[in-house]
């Protein structure tokens, strides 16, 4: 059974996405080609799951998945300590041309009950009624998550703003590499006073006659030496 329309809100949403996309390059013809066919798959979705066919309804619910996207990302991703801070979605060196794994973010996105409920009851409250199941919300996110191109936009950016932060934080030696100081490179004296401090117990003079012993012990025979 149909629920009713939601509130699209169309005024208020315009205005906010035009503040928003101000300081970022307009899509191109591939992406906007992505962004239609994201509405489509969306209108079809909403049909299929609920027999509301609306594009308008379609571009604003993607909207909403989007925000929600873009918050869980920040907190799983960006943020240290989230369940994706570790993982990098670009393989190599993350150069502008590498491909954004966005399947590693859908995957965790469809199975994260906060971002999840939090989306449903952006629906709910926007008018869609209590007939959103969790799993079609879920779902919802995760196409919305692999075929946005603003999502992937997003990610790309993230992804480089972390990698720039962690190499800035990375130990480096004066020949560029990381990891700490090679003793190879130290001048010899300077490497003996380094061992010195850090070995103290091999700094002293080697032993040269025997060490007294308490009684019972046998002592070094040097008669026997030859």
């Amino acid at each position: 059974m149909a629920g009713p329309p939601i509130k699209t809100s169309q005024g208020d949403k315009k205005e906010k996405k035009s503040k928003k996309n101000d300081n970022e390059p307009p899509l191109t013809a591939v992406e906007r080609l992505q962004a239609l066919n994201l509405v489509s798959r969306i209108a079809s979705e909403w049909n299929n799951h609920l027999g509301i066919s609306d594009r308008t309804l379609a571009e604003f619910v993607i909207d909403l998945a989007e925000r929600r996207i873009k918050s869980f990302l920040k907190e799983q991703f960006a943020k240290e300590g989230g369940i994706l801070y570790r993982i990098s979605l670009t393989d190599g060196d993350g150069g502008g041309s590498a491909k954004i794994r966005v399947s590693v973010v859908s995957t965790e996105i469809e199975r994260h009950v906060d971002t999840i409920s939090a989306f449903r009851t952006d629906l709910i409250t926007n008018g869609a009624g209590d007939s959103i199941p969790p799993t079609f919300a879920a779902r919802i996110l995760r196409i919305v998550c692999e075929m946005s191109p603003r999502m992937e936009r997003l990610m790309r950016k993230m992804e480089e703003k972390k990698r720039s932060r962690k190499k800035k934080f990375e130990p480096h030696d004066s020949e560029g590499g990381s990891g700490g100081t090679v003793m190879s490179a130290i001048a010899p004296a300077e490497r003996k006073r380094e061992m010195e401090s850090q070995f103290p117990g091999l700094a002293g003079k080697n032993l040269m006659g025997s060490v007294p012993l308490e009684d019972g012990f046998c002592e070094h025979d040097k008669s026997k030496e030859g």
